[in-house]
């Protein structure tokens, strides 16, 4: 290297650590002499491996490095770039607004390194991968087939679960997906808010809706524009079984209300049954989130509005505080509002 002006200002450095040294790891950096910065790239994946699981305890297992160097790494940043990177509380670690920008710029740096090396490396096309948790509910199944045909020859990976909120929840936190959504009465959104909040999720509400019942073409119900609670009496409801399964803990998930109206009900797990239940028997109704017009069509079902009562569903969009979305994320996110459009037209 040719040492003059700023060339000769930096230099190469390199910095022992108990899993750096393993076979395959980067730990090389740079070192500018004029000033105080160091930055070492293996260090800086640590740091953005705490901010995603949001504890020192968890990111020191998974990463096999000892709490206290991860600790000492972490001052050690924040002592020569002048911010705080992170809060700490008895609950764990969270990022501080300045810590925030920090983690994005990292993420980016980390990104791009590894785009460099497979540049110049030749190494094969990573397997595309995708996992998401959502609700049972027919517009996102809907995108989630549109979203499927953006997979390429590669290798590929694509998850779609459907879970409750709850386990949602808990996929997000222990990274079995960086997405997911969660559906909700909104009457309960203050509940959610502060549960959200306490884990350090970020959320986005991507659908408010009045939720609507569901009918074969063929049902007496089908000739009303609204129904009520007088209505539905004589008919018998489908429902999922969803309210069973168990919640985070009892203590942070709301109570669910009682499923049944008239008291005659039929349980159905599977989506697609429900519908068949629905389409052959014309005395059945089922509380849902607005459906794409192909589905009601291709089921011959009716949904009509009902006003007593009325129950206002609410689907947000969580993933962790700090995480930036990915290319797949984002056009998954576009499928996502194109069906809630088209199964719920202002």
């Amino acid at each position: 290297m040719k040492k003059n002006g700023l060339y000769d200002k930096i230099e190469p450095f390199r910095q022992s650590d108990n899993v750096a040294e393993r076979k395959g790891n980067r730990t090389a950096g740079i070192r500018c002499t004029s000033c105080p910065i160091m930055m070492n790239y293996l260090h800086l994946s640590y740091i953005v491996t705490v901010a995603s699981l949001g504890s020192l305890t968890k990111a020191s297992r998974k990463l096999m490095v000892a709490q206290p160097n991860l600790s000492r790494i972490i001052q050690s940043m924040e002592e020569t770039i002048g911010i705080t990177i992170f809060s700490r509380s008895s609950r764990g670690v969270t990022l501080t607004p300045d810590g925030e920008r920090f983690i994005r710029k990292a993420q980016q740096i980390l990104s791009e390194i590894d785009s460099l090396e497979k540049m110049f490396t030749g190494t094969p096309a990573e397997q595309q991968s995708f996992s998401v948790s959502v609700p049972e509910a027919a517009y996102i199944a809907d995108a989630f087939a549109r979203f499927s045909s953006v997979i390429a020859d590669a290798p590929a990976e694509f998850i779609c679960r459907v879970t409750t909120a709850a386990e949602a929840i808990r996929d997000v936190l222990e990274e079995r997906c960086h997405l997911s959504i969660i559906s909700f009465m909104q009457q309960d959104e203050p509940h959610y808010r502060i549960l959200l909040e306490e884990k350090h999720l970020t959320r986005e509400v991507i659908a408010d809706y009045l939720c609507p019942v569901l009918v074969s073409r063929k049902s007496p119900l089908a000739e009303f524009n609204l129904l009520s609670y007088s209505e539905l009496r004589p008919f018998i409801e489908i429902t999922s079984g969803t309210a069973s399964l168990a919640p985070l803990s009892p203590a942070e998930m709301p109570k669910e209300s009682p499923a049944g109206l008239t008291g005659r009900q039929i349980l159905v797990t599977d989506r697609a049954a429900r519908y068949d239940v629905l389409q052959q028997n014309p005395e059945t109704y089922l509380w849902t989130s607005p459906v794409p017009p192909q589905l009601l069509d291709r089921y011959q079902l009716a949904q009509i509005p009902c006003t007593d009562p009325v129950r206002h569903g609410r689907d947000v969009l969580i993933y962790r505080a700090g995480y930036i979305l990915s290319d797949l994320d984002k056009r998954f996110i576009t499928e996502i509002i194109q069906s809630r459009r088209k199964a719920m037209p202002s």
